[in-house]
């Protein structure tokens, strides 16, 4: 009878570990393709929150962030360097439910930990729901 319930548990592990491998591999892919997703050169548009909601920013602005595959990133005000960088992505679950659990990091003092999801050519970074003076900042895609 030992053996046997050995014989099941080795079985039971060998198609454990595949299915783990599995799940940690589907994220990895989800991860990467968020970074492709927001890879390249974004300029600010707008900004939508509480208490104010300023005006558009029109194209030209200067306001650009290089976001790139490898994971580094760099901000730009008009042909100056400001900042350069490594971001971080990671699944995280906010307070309620919302449409990106992806979570955005960085190494830059000036900029907030958000959650981040592209749409058509719009890249949005978005406080989490729990934050009372939340709001999200819109980027159009320049390159």
């Amino acid at each position: 009878m030992a053996n046997y319930i050995c014989q099941v548990m080795d079985l039971v592990m060998i198609k454990k570990v595949p299915l783990i491998l599995m799940v940690v591999v589907v994220f990895s892919c989800k991860k990467t393709q968020m970074k492709e997703n927001i890879a390249g050169t974004w300029e600010l548009d707008r900004y939508n929150g509480y208490l104010f909601t300023p005006p558009p920013q029109p194209p030209g602005n200067g306001n650009i962030i290089v976001l790139k595959k490898s994971g580094t990133f760099e901000r730009w005000r008009h042909d100056t360097l400001v900042f350069k960088g490594v971001y971080h992505l990671k699944k995280k679950k906010d307070c309620t439910p919302r449409e990106s659990e992806i979570f955005f990091t960085s190494n830059d003092p000036h900029t907030t930990a958000n959650y981040v999801y592209v749409v058509d050519q719009e890249l949005a970074f978005t406080t989490p729901a729990c934050y009372s003076d939340g709001g999200t900042t819109y980027y159009r895609r320049i390159k």
